[in-house]
């Protein structure tokens, strides 16, 4: 399988976004802000084509042939730049016209959830897992365990710590499988959407 990735090609965007869209149909922090799966679906897939378009032109994007999985590495001295480039030259600004204003409401109390806890995140740089996603029907064939890995060769090559964020708790035992254990887990105010930070230290082997 690790033959197979590859960076994605920014023709392969609009494929990719709707892998990742179905992806995250049912994933608890999208249906916090949409509600329904379909709006979670439909809402998803215009974050993801903007999302993967910037992200693509910065080889960070990784794939398999059919663009089935998806996964999107990056360091975290890259953030600011790429948040910054990806609000304006994708026109992810333009989110919240599709979005009703109680998702626009929501969608800010998500947003603003998860930029406090990236702050508070450690000084010392580190590889980002920010979007991994597998279409329902090419899950359970390794293809999430592959880009995970890829990330993590890169980052250990480099000698640097890894992080991820989940909003499912069933995907805990799925990192830990790689070395990244919770450093903080907690809520957004007033729902029932957890958060996990996961952190793995630099390793000289990739476990699965």
């Amino acid at each position: 399988m690790e033959s197979d990735i590859r960076h994605l090609p920014e023709t392969d965007c609009r494929k990719a976004a709707e892998a990742l869209a179905r992806s995250f149909r049912n994933d608890p922090g999208c249906l916090f802000v949409f509600s329904t799966p379909e709006r979670c679906e439909k809402g998803m897939r215009r974050i993801f084509r903007s999302w993967l378009r910037i992200m693509a032109t910065h080889k960070a994007c990784w794939t398999v042939p059919d663009c089935s999985g998806v996964a999107v590495w990056y360091s975290s001295a890259a953030k600011p730049a790429l948040a910054c480039a990806a609000l304006f030259q994708t026109g992810l600004w333009r989110l919240p016209l599709y979005m009703t204003p109680a998702e626009q409401y929501r969608g800010i109390r998500f947003f603003r959830d998860l930029k406090k806890r990236t702050e508070n995140e450690e000084t010392e740089e580190h590889w980002v897992l920010d979007t991994l996603g597998v279409a329902p029907e090419a899950q359970g064939k390794g293809i999430a365990s592959a880009l995970v890995r890829q990330g993590l060769q890169h980052a250990d090559k480099a000698g640097k710590p890894a992080r991820v964020i989940t909003h499912n708790p069933a995907n805990v035992p799925f990192y830990r499988q790689f070395g990244f254990e919770p450093v903080e887990s907690g809520g957004i105010a007033g729902t029932e959407v957890q958060v996990i930070v996961m952190h793995r230290k630099v390793s000289d082997t990739v476990c699965c």
